[in-house]
């Protein structure tokens, strides 16, 4: 019976699709060489993501890798990172801080949505954010928006929606579009900083005041 239950757990860990080091776990990609962590189980608090495990390049944050995770109180994420997957930090709520660098270039749906995030900067080598990706953040108040951004304005379309304690959003000159419903449901913002080169604004809600 116990070599049967043995051969039993043998199979079951020739089968799992991620490796566990320490407090991640991680898939091996197509290529061979970089990792995609899948799931965070450690104490929480501040976490620096590691940009390198046993030799692999960390380069993406998997599917809810993170996802419903209280104790997280703010995260590092390294510039060999380019893409953060749907759902990534989903409902991290006490997650005030996150060091989102220049590599990143995907943004999934979802990522951050329900967490405690206070202030944000986009990276500004972005080509695409998910729908809903910092909606319901109930606590960011400031939002600053790069002039150099790489991709399109309007890949903004309702990426804040139901965070209603927004107050300040920022346009860094060099933005020349600004998608629909961008800013949708914001009853405390009061300051939008929009520079001179926009061209076209799809909407920007009505309790707005633009400088």
């Amino acid at each position: 019976m116990k070599g049967t239950i043995l051969g039993l757990l043998g199979l079951i860990f020739l089968d799992a699709p991620a490796v566990v080091q320490a407090q991640f776990e991680y898939s091996t990609n197509a290529d061979g060489i970089s990792i995609t962590i899948t799931n965070y189980d450690g104490s929480g608090g501040a976490v620096a993501i590691p940009s390198n495990i046993n030799g692999l390049t960390v380069t993406s944050i998997g599917y809810a890798a993170f996802a419903f995770y209280p104790l997280l109180t703010s995260v590092t994420i390294p510039e060999t990172i380019n893409n953060i997957g749907d759902f990534a930090f989903n409902y991290c709520s006490n997650l005030a801080n996150v060091m989102i660098p220049a590599s990143v270039t995907n943004i999934g749906q979802y990522a951050f949505i329900g967490t405690g995030l206070t202030n944000l900067t986009i990276p500004a080598n972005l080509t695409s954010i998910g729908n809903e990706a910092f909606g319901f953040c109930e606590n960011l108040t400031n939002v600053t928006i790069p002039g150099d951004l790489t991709g399109p304005a309007d890949i903004f379309e309702a990426v804040f929606q139901q965070s209603t304690n927004l107050t300040s959003a920022t346009f860094a000159s060099g933005i020349t579009d600004i998608g629909y419903s961008v800013f949708a449901s914001f009853p405390s913002l009061t300051s939008v900083t929009i520079p001179g080169s926009v061209t076209s604004i799809g909407a920007v809600h009505s309790n707005t005041v633009a400088s």
